[in-house]
């Protein structure tokens, strides 16, 4: 009860040439996530994964669920950039970076969750400053009690 386990998984083949940013997340079933962010010519999108294992405890390895392409669920006019920056209780949250110019314009920062399940995108905030990002969640002693 009082030890933990430390183990490696290799990730899917290729995954590390593509990929600029990689969350792990809570699958459900005891199964492992991941999400992983890809930039290519199409635009930026998430690749979703479970790590399956069968009953005998040996693995099957990384299983690709769904693609979820950012720049065309998130309805973004410009250009700009996508951070995938955290993870919590099956979202993943996305940070959407205007890129700059020399004109003077207002400049928002777009932040967004990702529920890993159903790949539905939800607007959570925005805000004028880049040096900011939201926080989810509270620690146990921080959270509302519950019955």
């Amino acid at each position: 009860m009082n030890t933990l386990v430390f183990s490696t998984i290799d990730l899917p083949p290729g995954l590390e040439r593509r990929s600029t940013n990689i969350a792990i997340v809570e699958a459900g079933e005891g199964n492992l996530g991941m999400c992983s962010q890809i930039c290519d010519a199409n635009g930026t999108s998430v690749d979703y994964y479970i790590f399956m294992q069968n009953l005998s405890g040996r693995t099957n390895g990384w299983h690709m669920k769904n693609t979820t392409r950012l720049s065309d669920t998130t309805r973004l006019s410009g250009h700009g950039v996508y951070y995938m920056f955290g993870s919590a209780e099956g979202y993943v949250f996305i940070l959407y970076s205007p890129e700059f110019s020399n004109e003077p314009q207002y400049d928002e920062f777009v932040c967004f969750s990702l529920e890993i399940n159903t790949s539905n995108i939800e607007r959570v905030s925005s805000h004028e400053y880049s040096f900011s990002t939201p926080y989810f969640g509270f620690p146990p002693s921080m959270s509302p009690r519950r019955m």
